[in-house]
């Protein structure tokens, strides 16, 4: 842009008229762009721990407030690239379920991507101890899960799609009483 300007100096700007350049951004732009980024992935790395200690900190609660009851949680992770993102997490983040289902991710417009599936999520999952299954789709995790609960467990739906629609499902249909 400077130069442009001091080629328009004479032709379209008169040599009379003083032209000041107050703020040249581009000479501060690469460090603004760097720390733009760098503070973009500091908020990432925030909000995928803080995913992680919400479902601990849900579990954790949940606990407290009813000893002695079987906490059963269906877990239904929401798009491919951040249950890649947060795998590890997940695996250490449902010690407390007592039994846990996961359902089929729920993708977002996402494509599938080899190797980041529920099925091989609950497996990793379960290789750290804490009961865990694949449950499949929605339209099929109720009727894989409902039959697993018992009197007096504490049903817990999480994820970020539409699983809120199984827990549903359990209460329309009377839930234990069926």
């Amino acid at each position: 842009i400077v130069e442009r300007l001091d080629a328009l100096k004479g032709p379209l700007i008169p040599n009379s008229l003083d032209v000041e350049i107050t703020r040249n951004y581009g000479e501060t732009a690469n460090d603004k762009a760097n720390e733009l980024l760098f503070h973009l992935g500091l908020a990432t790395v925030s909000i995928v721990l803080l995913i992680a200690v919400a479902i601990v900190a849900t579990l954790a609660a949940l606990r407290d407030r009813n000893p002695g009851r079987r906490i059963v949680v269906l877990f239904q992770p929401h798009r491919v690239t951040r249950t890649r993102a947060l795998w590890t997490e997940f695996t250490g983040a449902f010690g407390l379920a007592d039994d846990l289902w996961l359902a089929d991710i729920y993708r977002a417009g996402e494509d599938a991507e080899a190797g980041v599936t529920s099925e091989r999520l609950a497996e990793a999952i379960a290789a750290r101890g804490p009961v865990a299954r694949y449950a499949g789709g929605l339209s099929k995790a109720g009727d894989a899960l409902f039959p697993a609960l018992r009197p007096g467990d504490l049903f817990l739906t999480l994820g970020a799609g539409n699983v809120v629609d199984v827990g549903e499902a359990f209460v329309a249909t009377g839930g234990m009483a069926r």
